[in-house]
């Protein structure tokens, strides 16, 4: 026995809603009452990643832009974006060549502001991002560097301030496994106040649960 799912605004019935080019990279969280924020990677002017604030009608009718920000230009993706608190957010994402940390501050009426940045690794790094909250300042975030799986873990305070506190850019990020050349795909969710899973890609293109 399934539940019916009923498309209300999809492509299939011709009434999707198309804010920007491009797309890939998306990642969309619920900030509160009827406001979202969505990161994705963008090929509106220089190519890039944008953030997007919408509202969203409780029948999934309406959708309404309110603001966006194109933050890099640096041809950047593998976003994952997680909710601070109800007026901020934080991007992990791939910039050029690095491994970046955002926060972005959002207001009521969904106007986008740059709150902190971050670069936490360099080189072939900062691919397939997976960004949880572990506690009320505490996050962790796991992506590929070098075909290999990372740990890194940050705080982020109210004000969207970031430090860093396992992590390559403190050369002491935690490196759990090998990936084959296209090992990564994490995801990683929270089992209980201080245990999380991950699933990734491993050597071969082998999956495992770690």
């Amino acid at each position: 026995q399934y539940n019916d799912i009923t498309a209300v605004r999809a492509a299939i019935l011709g009434n999707q809603f198309g804010h920007h080019n491009g797309g890939s990279w998306a990642s969309l969280v619920h900030l509160h009452s009827d406001k979202y924020a969505l990161a994705t990677y963008s090929t509106d002017g220089p190519y890039g990643v944008r953030i997007t604030t919408f509202t969203i009608s409780p029948d999934g009718q309406t959708i309404t832009e309110l603001d966006f920000m194109q933050h890099d230009v640096n041809n950047s993706g593998y976003n994952s974006l997680v909710k601070v608190d109800s007026d901020t957010v934080a991007l992990a994402y791939r910039s050029l060549s690095s491994g970046t940390i955002k926060t972005f501050d959002i207001d009521s009426d969904g106007d986008i502001t740059p709150a902190d940045s971050l670069k936490h690794t360099t080189g072939s790094a900062g691919f397939f991002n997976s960004l949880v909250q572990v506690d009320s300042d505490t996050y962790a975030l796991a992506y590929d560097k070098s075909n290999t799986i990372r740990i890194s873990t940050f705080t982020i305070d109210s004000d969207g301030d970031i430090t860093a506190v396992r992590a390559d850019s403190e050369e002491n990020s935690v490196n759990h496994a090998s990936g084959g050349k296209d090992g990564g795909f994490n995801s990683l969710v929270q089992v209980d106040s201080d245990t999380y899973a991950l699933a990734y890609t491993g050597l071969w293109d082998d999956g495992f649960i770690t």
